[in-house]
């Protein structure tokens, strides 16, 4: 697994667009650190082109004020490398704000290494189940 990881500040009043080159064959998991301080003023969303991808509906944003947002993912890279664009919007009058940004990303060889360790446990515990002891 490769874990990419990314910093963002964007000044008071404004947005700002950064890309991050990853490569593999899915992404399977995704981080988001908002450190305290942005009270929800601080929108982040990823995408592949023009297309959105996180969130995954058009339009919406992640927001946070001192919290993760993370979560397990399986979305395959379109390419490898792949460039994905960060947008972040800060609609603090005041204050700059930062997020975090982890995305960690699996080659096809990773993801069937799992799966056949998986389908292993699985026939062992059947036919342990099968065994009274």
């Amino acid at each position: 697994m490769t874990i990419y990881a990314k910093k963002i500040t964007v000044d008071e009043n404004s947005s700002k667009e950064e890309e991050l080159e990853v490569e593999g064959y899915a992404i399977t998991q995704l981080r988001l650190r908002f450190p305290p301080g942005p009270e929800w003023l601080l929108k982040v969303a990823v995408f592949y082109g023009t297309k959105q991808v996180f969130p995954w509906n058009e339009g919406e944003w992640f927001i946070g004020d001192d919290e993760v947002i993370e979560w397990e993912e399986f979305w395959e890279l379109p390419e490898s490398p792949c460039k994905l664009k960060i947008k972040a919007v800060n609609e603090d009058q005041v204050y700059e704000h930062s997020v975090f940004i982890t995305i960690n990303v699996k080659k096809r060889w990773q993801l069937l290494a799992e799966q056949i360790v998986k389908a292993f446990r699985t026939a062992i515990s059947r036919m342990l189940g099968f065994l009274k002891v």
